[in-house]
């Protein structure tokens, strides 16, 4: 696992790490996380990379928003661990053909 501190932080590990799964606060310290996820999907380096935006925050409206950014998947805080692995699993699945949660334990 990778943590960056801010979005243009995280934005340039994505590009250089090519990670399988990004997880997105919508509250970054110095830019928001509707325009990182923007950044990261209009990018040719990072469009291809699942984006999992977590937030305490997100009505209907912003959350279509964020679809349409191209956030793969929204989990609300507090986090509802066995709810947030099955996204967690369903996301990575989807591009890769195989469950990952279910290997987590062993």
């Amino acid at each position: 696992m990778i943590r960056a501190e801010s979005g243009e932080i995280g934005m340039d590990l994505a590009r250089t790490q090519h990670p399988d799964l990004i997880l997105l606060d919508l509250h970054l310290p110095d830019i928001s996380g509707e325009v990182a996820l923007s950044r990261l999907k209009n990018d040719p380096e990072t469009m291809d990379i699942p984006v999992i935006v977590v937030s305490g925050e997100g009505d209907e409206v912003q959350i279509r928003r964020l679809e349409e950014h191209g956030m793969d998947r929204f989990v609300s805080k507090p986090i509802d661990v066995p709810r947030f692995l099955e996204v967690f699993d369903e996301t990575l699945s989807s591009r890769s053909g195989h469950r990952v949660a279910g290997e987590l334990g062993g």
